[in-house]
């Protein structure tokens, strides 16, 4: 039975700039989708020695993370897949390396949690809680211009199963006027 102890341990926000996400992706939906999310890990050793080389073209983000976004259409338009990418947030016009894929994003601004408990409880919960606290934090998530979200693996706390352990998770969002 899985621990159901999942907190919210902190939040922050960052003003990311024009920025370019390069890693390996897969355009996946449905319940087959997290199959092929993983698969994409598991094939990261092959390709995140290249971007980790790549110092002098990391951003303030500069862990390892899982970009998703919706490829060309909106959020909530029927059909499409979600465009999954494991890899690496790099400045604005970063070269992108053979083989690779990326997604250019605008200028925004990013609420980063980080959540802690056992893996499978994390990413179960990690998207809601902390979009929940970003919205109570008087942000707004921005849909669908530049949305994105990411899970971001800090070398220092990679998730495994069955270990208390944390994520990072971010999403794109506005400040609300008051």
């Amino acid at each position: 039975m899985p621990n159901q102890f999942v907190e919210l341990e902190s939040i922050r926000y960052i003003n990311l700039p024009a920025t370019r996400f390069i890693g390996k992706g897969v355009m996946a939906s449905g319940p087959d989708a997290g199959q092929k999310y993983g698969e994409m890990w598991g094939k990261s050793g092959e390709f995140m020695p290249a971007l980790d080389g790549m110092t002098d073209c990391t951003t303030d983000i500069a862990d390892p993370c899982a970009l998703t976004h919706f490829s060309n259409r909106k959020h909530d338009e029927a059909g499409g897949d979600m465009h999954y990418i494991v890899g690496k947030f790099m400045k604005a016009g970063t070269p992108v390396p053979e083989g690779l894929d990326f997604w250019d994003m605008a200028p925004t601004t990013v609420g980063l949690a980080v959540v802690r408990g056992e893996f499978n409880d994390i990413i179960d919960n990690a998207m809601m809680m902390s979009h929940d606290k970003i919205v109570s934090d008087g942000y707004a998530i921005t849909y669908p211009d530049n949305y994105f979200h990411a899970e971001v693996y800090t070398k220092e706390n990679i998730p495994k199963e069955g270990i208390v352990s944390k994520l990072g998770y971010l999403h794109a969002c506005k400040k609300m006027a008051t």
